[in-house]
């Protein structure tokens, strides 16, 4: 359901009589908060918050302990944004009632590497191995690199194209030999072309910030070598973060 911005925000005040859809509790220190999210079923142009206005956004409305108010813009054509996603972009930034976040846009994990065969060639004659990996946690961010803020009402562009690539990072245990379950990197890039905006000039806000975030999920390993001759074989084992996906996102802020 579409509507103009004073029909959203007139709806968005109704969002505490609606039912919430999801209650959770994080530790913060040493006390619990809850943490809510409405849905609202709003869209707004990108025009109406000062982004992109070929694009429409979906709106979210976060509540973080006693934070009420955190609105949370996410582009229509990205797919596979949870609920949980959003707590922890909002929760991670430290976010205060009455802020914006807007996700822009949202990419994958790069085609897995090929392993060259001819890499430890004469330890792959001798022996030969088997790589398995198991999941053994939840995403978490390996990286997120501040792009630029611009003011209230302005528009910005890079001075030069941003260009940052997150690879696979072995965090325990010592490989026999490369492999490929344990590859993969994740590349966002940014041309000076790209226009960034502050936020709208009827905005409490005096600035956006731009933000990617790169996501990695962790996993076991187990490697396998066995001796061609003999048959017999030994194991190894540790762990690996592999990057999944990153964010490209911004924040509305009073400083």
């Amino acid at each position: 359901m579409r509507k103009k911005l004073s029909a959203s925000l007139l709806a968005l005040t109704l969002i505490a009589s609606m039912p919430v859809s999801l209650q959770a509790t994080e530790k913060q220190s040493i006390e619990s908060i809850t943490v809510s999210q409405n849905h609202t079923n709003i869209i707004v142009s990108g025009s109406e918050i000062n982004a992109d206005d070929s694009v429409e956004y979906v709106v979210h409305n976060l509540s973080i302990g006693r934070n009420e108010g955190i609105t949370v813009y996410v582009a229509t054509d990205i797919g596979g944004i949870t609920e949980e996603q959003l707590m922890d972009l909002a929760m991670r930034n430290e976010l205060r009632g009455g802020e914006h976040v807007i996700i822009h846009s949202v990419g994958y994990k790069d085609k897995d590497t090929t392993i060259n065969p001819d890499d430890n060639s004469e330890a792959r004659i001798l022996f030969s191995y088997q790589t398995t990996t198991t999941g053994v946690g939840r995403s978490y961010i390996m990286q997120d690199t501040f792009l630029t803020s611009v003011a209230r009402g302005m528009i910005t562009t890079l001075s030069r194209t941003f260009s940052e690539t997150v690879n696979a990072r072995v965090t325990s245990g010592n490989l026999w030999v490369a492999a490929a379950e344990l590859s993969g990197s994740v590349t966002s890039t940014v041309n000076v072309q790209r226009q960034f905006f502050g936020p709208p000039e009827n905005s409490p806000h005096n600035t956006r910030e731009f933000r990617v975030r790169f996501e990695g999920t962790p996993f076991g390993w187990r490697q396998t070598r066995t001796n061609n001759l003999t048959g017999n074989s030994e194991v190894r084992t540790g762990a690996v973060t592999i990057p999944q996906r990153y964010t490209i996102y911004s924040i509305d802020r009073t400083v």
